[in-house]
């Protein structure tokens, strides 16, 4: 219902005795009441494998519960970018965590075409309604295996954040090209060990914009 909330805590404890994740393990907060759109990029390649795709697929779940269901948009790439959710698109929380968990993961990382089709999304959102702000946020390992350079299309987001799950092939580079990514387009790198930290990562981000 609109009044419901998410609690991401106590989502995250019904799921630790749990392999998979069902709808009746989402727990409620408030939601964001001003205009927010959100572009969420999220790299679906090799590096994405078993719990990374389950703790993706709840920070999808609590994005959606955060936001109004046409507010955001949920971009995955490998070698190249594919629009799982668009803005103003009508899918139940069920229906897009499902298509994240069912996604066909792996190949190469594309992290410029994923970026291109997040800014696509985000400006298409322009056309329909005045948002107060407009932001992407970036999921990755960085390791940028195809693809031109990502700094070209990040520094044309108005804010982009950067959610760096691990180090890209354990290469220096790949945490150097998150921070530069974020730094360019105007927003904060955040390098998250515990891939269980996702979810609370990306609500910070949420609470601060």
């Amino acid at each position: 219902s609109p009044n419901e909330n998410f609690d991401v805590e106590e989502t995250l404890e019904n799921l630790a005795s749990k392999r998979f994740m069902d709808y009746g393990d989402i727990a409620l907060i408030n939601k964001i009441p001003r205009k927010l759109a959100v572009a969420l990029i999220f790299d679906a390649s090799n590096s994405m494998e078993g719990e990374k795709i389950v703790m993706a697929a709840l920070a999808v779940a609590a994005l959606a519960h955060k936001l109004e269901n046409d507010h955001y948009s949920i971009v995955a790439f490998k070698n190249k970018a594919e629009v799982v959710k668009g803005f103003g698109e009508k899918l139940s929380i069920e229906e897009v965590v499902s298509k994240v968990l069912h996604y066909e993961y792996g190949g190469v990382t594309n992290i410029e075409d994923g970026l291109l089709k997040g800014l696509e999304q985000m400006e298409g959102c322009l056309a329909k309604e005045d948002y107060s702000e407009r932001l992407g946020i970036l999921v990755t390992d960085g390791w940028a295996t195809t693809g031109g350079d990502p700094l070209e299309v990040a520094m044309q987001y108005p804010r982009l954040h950067v959610l760096q799950i691990g180090v890209g092939g354990g290469r220096i580079e790949s945490t150097r090209l998150c921070e530069e990514v974020a730094s360019v387009g105007h927003g904060v790198h955040t390098l998250i060990d515990d891939i269980n930290e996702l979810p609370y990562a990306l609500m910070n981000i949420l609470r601060c914009n």
